[in-house]
């Protein structure tokens, strides 16, 4: 939504095309802070559980002894939640990263064609409130995926050389 967004705010030419662009940006920021309202917490538990699942699937591959059979099912449980992890937190840090350069442009199509303050702390206000988060309590970014990775492995290694 962003991207198309930014596509017509780049072809906007008149102060009229761009106050309506406006309400429909607006529009989309609205809806992405109710989003984060309603399914931040959602993915915060998706997360967990995936993470949980990877530990405990990695932790029964690397120090138990397993059958063969049992292996894949763990081999499939680890590419699944793996899965499912990566695919929620991209989608999440890209969305929060096309919004700022979004915002960024939209502030300058402002100052440049409409020199409105008021406008520019409405679209402050929105923008502020609708950053896609973890439960309202981190906002995704790049930096998590390689986080919530290390901490599995940190984890894994701590409770792996304890149980030796």
């Amino acid at each position: 939504m962003f991207r198309n967004f930014q596509k017509q705010l780049d072809k906007t030419r008149s102060r009229r095309e761009f106050s309506e662009r406006l309400s429909s940006y607006e529009d989309i920021l609205k809806n992405m802070s109710n989003f984060n309202e309603y399914f931040s917490t959602i993915a915060l538990i998706a997360i967990l559980i995936a993470m949980m699942v990877l530990f405990r699937a990695g932790y029964m591959l690397a120090f138990n002894n397993v059958s063969l059979n049992r292996a894949y099912g763990l081999y499939f449980a680890i590419l699944f939640y793996f899965t499912v992890q990566l695919i929620l937190m991209t989608s999440a840090f890209l969305t929060n990263e096309a919004k700022a350069l979004t915002g960024c442009t939209v502030q300058r199509y402002l100052y440049k064609l409409c020199n409105d303050h008021f406008k520019s702390e409405i679209l402050k206000s929105y923008s502020s409130q609708s950053i896609l988060t973890l439960g309202k309590i981190y906002e995704l970014d790049r930096s998590l995926i390689i986080a919530s990775l290390a901490t599995l492995i940190t984890y894994g290694i701590l409770l792996g050389t304890l149980g030796k």
